[in-house]
């Protein structure tokens, strides 16, 4: 059985530097806003809707990159589960963040290095090394800058 849950990669971005807005999950993981979708939502408004319902964050923009596909596997009641998840690339335009307290412990605006040691699983550091990879190739575009 497939698992399908739809997120938000959320970038903020200064003159000189590109931060990382990573959840920390009731759990203790940490990673990027994610959830599974309402009935007859779309990929990237299910994704919007987690974005704005587990970090507050209203002000954003989607980037024109196509979505980041994330797949994985997983143990559910003696089952393994295949997992898919579709990001989209958002530029947050705001510094406020109010976590949705029942599902979110924690966040944190995190540079590369600084993220990609906090990010829990090796899925979603390949997710965020594919995603700056995009970032820095298409910085000249205008799109990231400040």
């Amino acid at each position: 059985m497939t698992d399908y849950s739809y997120g938000i990669v959320p970038v903020r971005v200064t003159q000189d530097t590109i931060s990382y807005l990573l959840i920390q999950h009731l759990q203790g993981h940490w990673g990027f806003p994610k959830g599974h979708a309402e009935p007859k939502e779309t990929a990237e408004q299910s994704a919007t809707r987690e974005l704005i319902e587990e970090t507050g964050v209203t002000e954003f923009v989607i980037c024109g990159a196509d979505p980041f596909i994330e797949k994985y596997e997983f143990e559910q009641g003696g089952r393994i589960m295949k997992k898919t998840v579709t990001y989209y690339l958002a530029r947050i335009l705001s510094d406020d963040i109010t976590i949705q307290e029942d599902e979110i412990r924690n966040y944190k605006f995190a540079d590369y290095d600084t993220a990609h040691s906090l990010i829990t699983f090796n899925e979603g550091k390949n997710l965020l090394k594919e995603v700056h990879g995009y970032i820095q190739g298409n910085e000249e575009r205008g799109e990231f800058g400040a």
